[in-house]
Order: C-alpha cells, then sequence, then structure tokens
C-alpha cells in the first residue's frame, strides 16, 4: 500500500502554494496526495445551533463553496503519476482533528502553511503547528509564503532530548527525509535543534 502526504489547505494560508509543495513531495516519493481542507466558517453552525432555514442555506452553500475550492487545487496539481484525494474537515478544535487524522492514516510527511509568530504568540504553545510538532509521529515540512530558490537549504528540526522519543526514531526519520530532499532538490541539510531558556 502507498503511502500518503497529507496536506493541510487553510484558505488564509496560500492554500495553492501548500498544495503545490505537498504535490512535489508526494511526485518525489511516489506517494498519494491527501488534501484536507481546514475551515472554521461553518463552527456557527454545530450540532446545537437552532438554525432557522436561512441559516441552514447558509451553511450548505458553505459547504457547497468549500467542496468547490478544495476540487479546484486538487485539480490544479493533479497528474497522471499522482493519486489526489481532496476531502473538507469540519472537526474542531483543528489541531485535535488533524492530529486525528494523521494517526489513523499515518501518513509519509504532513504538510502545512504557516507564518511567523510573535514572541508572545510562540509563548502560549496554543497555535496548532506546536501541537503538531509535539503530537505527530512523522515529519511536518511547515511552508511559508515563497517560492524556493534553485539550491535551497532545508532545515529539518530535531529534539535530541525529547523524553517521549529516546531512542530518537522521529529524529532520524526527519533526519533521513531532509538528506533525501536535500539531494533530490539540489540544495542543503541544516540540522536545527533551539530550546528556550529558563532565565533572560
Amino acid at each position: 500500500m502507498k503511502k500518503t502526504v497529507l496536506a493541510m489547505i487553510e484558505p488564509d494560508l496560500f492554500p495553492e502554494l501548500v498544495a503545490k509543495r505537498a504535490a512535489r513531495l508526494a511526485a518525489l516519493y511516489g506517494h498519494n496526495l491527501e488534501l484536507l481542507l481546514c475551515d472554521p466558517l461553518l463552527i456557527p453552525f454545530g450540532d446545537s445551533f437552532i438554525a432557522s432555514t436561512e441559516a441552514q442555506q447558509l451553511a450548505d452553500r458553505i459547504r457547497q463553496t468549500q467542496k468547490e475550492i478544495i476540487d479546484d487545487i486538487a485539480a490544479a496539481v493533479s497528474k497522471d503519476d499522482l493519486n489526489v484525494e481532496a476531502t473538507v474537515l469540519h472537526d474542531r478544535p483543528i489541531g485535535d482533528a488533524i492530529v486525528s487524522r494523521a494517526l489513523d492514516s499515518e501518513p509519509a510527511i504532513v504538510v502545512k502553511g504557516t507564518r511567523f509568530h510573535s514572541s508572545a504568540e510562540r509563548a502560549t504553545f496554543t497555535y496548532t503547528d506546536w501541537q503538531l510538532i509535539r503530537e505527530l509521529l512523522c515529519p511536518v515540512w511547515f511552508v511559508k509564503n515563497g517560492e524556493w530558490k534553485e539550491d535551497p537549504i532545508i532545515v529539518a528540526a530535531i529534539d535530541p532530548t525529547h523524553e517521549h522519543d529516546p531512542s530518537a526514531t522521529v529524529d532520524r526519520e526527519i533526519v533521513a527525509t531532509g538528506k533525501t530532499l536535500a539531494s533530490r532538490f539540489g540544495g542543503s541539510l541544516l540540522l536545527l535543534h533551539t530550546y528556550q531558556s529558563l532565565t533572560e
């Protein structure tokens, strides 16, 4: 059974670029590609929401629009030799839903858009990015807005002191993936380990 590259498609985090990068990785490894649209627009229409007919019609239109968005993105990256599946994720909180989906499908790589986080945001550790780093058992590829250079630097973040991975299984997989990517794309690999000091 072929492995999968699982890509989180978020409307506010350059979804086309994330899908393109994930498709490139899937093609590189000969994996399938799953695009998962993560859009919070239906939160007000939860099970406990007593909706009018107009509200239900609005929710239906939102669902239809979400399906059209993810289908269009899937069509844009589809190739004859790439199997692409596209679905919409409505579960919340989004971080838990993504982790649950990844644990079920056991993807080779998870790809997600990201942006710069301020010091205050990094200190809270409540953002989905950090949850994926802590909980997923596979490499996570964070995509920022911008095209690659011809000789990209692949930064592989590892944690040799991780108490839940004493044999460094995840680190080894991250390093191996980084080496492959750097070699295939004609770039170089940089291993990164950081920690936050308890004192200033």
